[in-house]
């Protein structure tokens, strides 16, 4: 039954996207929708229960869109049914009202991560007033204080170190993704990838972590692809690029959504977002075992065979798939905690 509707769900925002043609309402307009649907829902839990559907939302935000017709039959507009697969756009009016009744809902559709994919391109003109965005303490990593000039400037990609990559990670979450982001478009277009596997790597791991929480799971391989077709698949350094072809992003999200969960219910991490959302960062860099280390792990292969590094970068990556393989097979079956094999290292 689950499986029927998660198809059913997919097909409807497939649908959604297919439709998706104009400016207006193009592909980031459609998930921003779907994604402050479930912000909505989330949020509403405490009045209306753990799986409130469209129509109770609708029944309790607006109400107004009740009525019965000439024959008693009762009526609605449905409106909020097209907001779960992003069919419709909501107003600013709704948006607004909607805000007023729940507070903290609106972030979602205006954040600057949507126009960072739109126009990852004018990164230059617009990356201060992205940054500035963003939440305080994402600021404070990539913002340095000029103490001659009293005042502030954000730091440029090439300056950002494994240190800064940490802090962004360890707070998942859209602010951090975003940040990754700006500082990938800059690296790409202004200094031709001198650092980009690494912000790239970095951006994967916030993105997944951000993607393991309930109300973004469903719409994790969309965001990914999203961030794959405008960023990541332009990245090739040193005739490395991402190996983002074998990527099955809904199901890593999901496999790290269980061992977050298996965590705190054994009592290792709180159950807040903040402690979720650090754990996970961890896990992905080997806190509790390799396994989700390697097994969601984005893999770098060689592409340019007449290179003389070409023989050592395929070795490199056969290995690392290995790893890979080995890693997501233990997800796979609940195993986590191990160390790979001899015959793999």
């Amino acid at each position: 039954m689950y499986s029927e509707k998660l198809e059913e769900f997919r097909g409807a925002v497939n649908q959604s996207l297919a439709n998706a043609t104009s400016p207006r309402r193009d592909e980031m307009a459609v998930l921003a929708t779907v994604l402050w649907y479930w912000r909505v829902r989330e949020l509403l839990r405490p009045m209306l229960g753990n799986s409130p559907t469209p129509y109770a939302i609708e029944r309790y935000l607006e109400p107004e869109g009740f009525g019965r017709t000439q024959f008693n039959e009762v009526f609605r507009r449905r409106k909020w049914d097209k907001y779960a697969v992003g069919l419709h756009q909501p107003s600013k009016t709704t948006v607004n009202k909607v805000e007023a009744m729940v507070p903290g809902s609106a972030g979602i559709l205006r954040h600057p991560v949507w126009e960072i994919l739109r126009q990852p391109d004018r990164v230059l003109e617009k990356k201060e007033s992205w940054l500035g965005r963003l939440a305080p303490d994402i600021q404070r990593i990539v913002f340095a204080n000029e103490s001659k000039l009293s005042m502030r400037k954000a730091l440029t990609s090439p300056d950002i170190n494994e240190k800064h990559l940490q802090q962004l990670e360890v707070r998942a979450g859209f602010d951090s993704v975003a940040c990754l982001a700006i500082l990938l478009a800059e690296n790409i277009y202004s200094y031709d990838g001198n650092n980009a596997i690494h912000i790239s790597d970095s951006l994967y791991r916030a993105l997944l972590v951000s993607c393991a929480f309930d109300s973004y799971l469903l719409m994790a391989g969309y965001l990914f692809e999203c961030f794959r077709d405008r960023l990541l698949n332009q990245v090739v350094v040193d005739d490395m690029r991402l190996d983002l072809d074998t990527v099955d992003f809904s199901e890593s999200a999901f496999l790290l959504c269980r061992e977050l969960w298996k965590l705190m219910g054994d009592s290792k991490i709180g159950w807040s977002r903040e402690d979720r959302a650090r754990a996970g960062a961890r896990m992905l860099r080997g806190k509790f075992g390799f396994d989700a280390m390697w097994g969601l792990s984005l893999l770098h292969v060689p592409v340019a065979s007449n290179s003389k590094n070409f023989h050592k970068a395929t070795k490199e990556y056969e290995r690392a798939r290995k790893l890979h393989d080995w890693g997501l097979h233990n997800l796979r079956n609940g195993i986590v905690g191990n160390i790979p094999p001899h015959d793999i290292w």
